[in-house]
């Protein structure tokens, strides 16, 4: 329903690169993804919008290290939403395990397997945490790539990280620096949990 089509291209394009060395990253910057969500990517980058998926946004970066993106799709756009629902434990594992049953099929032609899953509260906000495995087809190594969906007001944020392993000291910086940097500028709006 509101995975957008064009993030999960975006990350499965990207995971390749994973095997290329890039530069080395000294300064972070801050990102603004909406009025909401402010984070710190390795780079100046700009939303890639998904025209079959209107209110979606997508920032993507990357390390030497490291594959980086995160994503809000406002649910407003979506037909099928109201606004006016209250937010329940029952609604968002529906609507996690919604999103996650549309993910793990369309990653499975791309020989990624779920391995990991659980709610959890993540900046502060109710979310799902959940972990792939794949195979690094230029190094022919392990990897993982790690989502977090956070449901926040009319949005659903993704964030997510794709790795190989064993992971370096740089990557898990480089990942705890990007995680520790989503901040979210306004209280959560009462209707939620």
């Amino acid at each position: 329903m509101f995975l957008p089509r064009l993030l999960l291209f975006i990350l499965l394009w990207t995971t390749p690169f994973l095997s290329t060395a890039q530069w080395a990253i000294t300064q972070w910057v801050n990102t603004r993804i909406d009025d909401q969500l402010l984070v710190q990517l390795p780079y100046k980058t700009s939303p890639e919008l998904d025209k079959k998926d209107p209110g979606t946004k997508i920032f993507t970066t990357e390390t030497e290290n490291i594959v980086l993106v995160v994503g809000s799709v406002d649910l407003r756009y979506s037909p099928k939403y109201s606004s006016t629902n209250t937010v329940t434990v029952e609604s968002l594992n529906k609507s996690f395990n919604r999103i996650l049953r549309s993910q793990t099929k369309a990653l499975k032609g791309f020989d990624m397997k779920l391995i990991a899953q659980s709610n959890t509260l993540f900046a502060n906000a109710p979310a799902r945490a959940v972990r792939f495995s794949f195979v690094d087809e230029v190094r022919n190594q392990p990897a993982y790539l790690d989502f977090i969906y956070l449901w926040r007001g009319d949005n659903i944020y993704l964030l997510a990280c794709a790795y190989r392993l064993p992971e370096t000291v740089d990557t898990v910086q480089d990942r705890n620096r990007f995680l520790k940097s989503v901040t979210f500028d306004e209280a959560i709006p009462a209707k939620e949990l």
